[in-house]
Formats: structure tokens, sequence, C-alpha cells
């Protein structure tokens, strides 16, 4: 192999190892910070509702086995929303709310709600539940100081990630310029080089 095609060669091989690491790198960065706003944002929402005397209300009236129509109120919360979808359960996880009607009066699917219900913990997971995977935040619904449900504020991760990709691809055509410019520069480098030689 000539001498200058090796150096391109090893140039643009270590040029793209580093936009490779780079790219990687700030992309975790981002997803992870990303990920944390959704979880602050959702904790903040669950509390909200958790505190609402009208989910209260509710909650406390299902636990005595009367009926109580939230559906509606909780939808519409949700629609002035981003969260993907709102579920308040009562004290055996049973549904008050969700965003398919034929799911209300059915359990809560998934065990990572046990903390908000039996120790009233406010918390953030990612989980599967009957609408797919998601990064779900728990808040639990108090009376007089007692944990009677919880409420859950669930975004998917497949709209989180259509979003992610939509806010934050500008950075991605901005180290693609990077790395085509820096190929550029190799080229007229090696051309002077030729020159001078």
């Amino acid at each position: 192999m000539k001498l200058k095609s090796y150096l391109i060669l090893t140039i643009v091989a270590a040029t793209s190892f580093l936009v490779i690491i780079v790219t990687t790198a700030i992309y975790f960065l981002l997803q992870n910070s990303y990920q944390e706003g959704i979880q602050a944002r959702g904790l903040e929402l669950a509390r909200v509702v958790a505190h609402d005397p009208m989910v209260i209300k509710a909650v406390d009236a299902q636990n005595k086995q009367q009926k109580y129509d939230l559906q509606d109120y909780v939808e519409d919360i949700r629609a002035r929303t981003d969260a993907s979808y709102i579920v308040v359960v009562d004290k055996e996880t049973i549904r008050l709310s969700h965003p398919t009607p034929d799911k209300v009066g059915k359990y809560f699917i998934g065990n990572d709600i046990k903390p908000a219900i039996e120790q009233g913990d406010e918390f953030s997971s990612v989980a599967s539940g009957s609408l797919g995977k998601a990064i779900r935040n728990f808040s639990p619904v108090l009376l007089d100081g007692k944990v009677i449900g919880a409420v859950c504020i669930g975004y998917l991760y497949e709209k989180t990630t259509d979003i992610f990709f939509k806010q934050y691809g500008h950075i991605g055509m901005l180290i693609g310029v990077v790395y085509l410019l820096g190929i550029g520069i190799t080229g007229a480098f090696m051309f002077k080089m030729k020159r001078t030689f």
C-alpha cells in the first residue's frame, strides 16, 4: 500500500471511530436526560391527580363497593397533557380509569405498582402494561393519611422515542456535517502533501 493511501485510510478510520464514540456518548446522555425529564414531569402530574378531591372521593367510594364514574373526568385531564395514559386504581389495584374503557374495572397489569399501594411511595419505573412498554410514574392516593389507591401516569416508549428523535435529530445531522468536514479537510491535507512532496 502506498504511503498516501495508508495515511488516508488511517485518518478516515480514526475519524470514523471517534465520531461513532462521541455520537454514542451524546445519544445516551441526551436519552438519560430526556427520560429523567419525563419522569419528573410524570411524577408531578401523578401527584396532582392523586391529590384531586374528585379522584380521592372516587377511589374511596370504589373501596366501599360504591359505584363512582371517574373515566370521563380523568380522560379529560389526560387529553390536556402529553401523557399516554392516566390510570387510577383502588387499594386492590382495580382500575377506575383507562384510555381503553373496556379495561376499567379490571386489575392493573404489573407488580411495579405495589410500592405505591403498600408503602405509599412515589417513584418511576419502566415496565410493560396492557398498552406496551412505558415509563410509568406512580403516586399514592391518600385519605386521612392512609393509602387508599394509586395513580399511574404512563408515557409509551414508542411515543417518547419518536419525540426524542424529532427533538434531537438535528444533532445527528450536525455530527454528520462535522464528519464530512473532517474527511474534506483530510483530503485537502493529503492533496497539499502530495504537491509539496
